[in-house]
């Protein structure tokens, strides 16, 4: 299993967690998008998947885009993993849960 440093990843006995870290906020940049969609990746033909269960450290689940990936040069990098990371979760074919 890869290490990540902007989530936490793991995947045992049919359940997937996956954690945002990126406290306070979760702030999501293009780093901690090519993390999940690198741990998406690897669940998309996983036939023993059951649930996987997507949250975020501390009190937050997500507040968006960090204000610093929204660059002209990095927007270019965001939306091509915005599109993998759906597309990835609409091919998992467990339940898919959310939360705090």
């Amino acid at each position: 299993m890869a290490d990540y440093n902007w989530i936490n990843f793991r995947n045992v006995d049919g359940r997937a967690d996956l954690t945002l870290n990126s406290l306070p906020h979760n702030l999501l940049s293009v780093e901690m998008l090519e993390e999940i969609v690198d741990a998406l990746d690897g669940l998309r033909d996983d036939e023993t998947l059951k649930v996987l269960y997507i949250r975020g450290e501390g009190n937050t689940f997500c507040s968006g885009v960090q204000a610093e990936a929204l660059t002209a040069d990095n927007i270019g990098a965001l939306m091509p993993l915005y599109t993998r990371m759906y597309s990835y979760l609409m091919s998992i074919r467990g339940l898919i849960l959310s939360g705090v």
